[in-house]
């Protein structure tokens, strides 16, 4: 059985997956990706609802993998509350659930079909600016980008035992996101 708790653009992109036959885990897993996005956040109320959503997760006691998709930025030195959150909710994960994944990953490019609601990613700000003819500025900055296809195939291939797996993708700067996904 496979449960898909969110509804932003990884939910999403597992959702489409799903019904076109794309996911294949070969276990019963609860894919929870319904946590804060925005690393800007400070609304206390988002992250605490991120940690009832998950409580509840161990609270039904489903005998099944939790993947709990986390953000490749716990591995950097940046400070931001929501940085310190994931790291706390890893850290929850770890103690208290008998089998889990934890999935990091950077950016998800998704596909053509998206209906890309969330302001607050990279690509969508930067579609949204271009879109109203807001100007803006390219940062000099590096993000690691997965396009949704490369994301199922790796979820496909997510272990089976505990641990904690980091999506990659490729590294790109904004320029390079911005002429290959917003600028076409």
């Amino acid at each position: 059985m496979i449960e898909i708790v969110g509804k932003g653009a990884i939910a999403c992109a597992l959702e489409r997956a799903n019904a076109a036959g794309q996911l294949n885990t070969g276990i019963d897993r609860t894919f929870f990706a319904a946590g804060v996005s925005n690393p800007n956040e400070t609304n206390l109320s988002q992250f605490y609802r991120e940690l009832m959503l998950l409580l509840e997760q161990k609270r039904q006691g489903k005998n099944q993998q939790l993947v709990y998709f986390s953000t490749l930025g716990v591995l950097s030195t940046d400070d931001r509350m929501y940085f310190r959150h994931k790291r706390t909710i890893e850290g929850i994960i770890i103690d208290n659930f008998p089998l889990y994944c934890i999935a990091r990953l950077g950016i998800l490019i998704e596909s053509a079909e998206a209906e890309r609601k969330n302001p607050h990613t990279t690509i969508n700000f930067l579609r949204g600016c271009l879109k109203a003819g807001t100007s803006f500025s390219l940062r000099n900055v590096s993000r690691n980008v997965v396009e949704e296809k490369e994301f199922i195939e790796q979820i496909n291939n997510l272990p089976i035992v505990k641990g904690v797996v980091n999506i990659n993708g490729t590294t790109m700067t904004e320029k390079q996101m911005f002429d290959k996904y917003v600028n076409t």
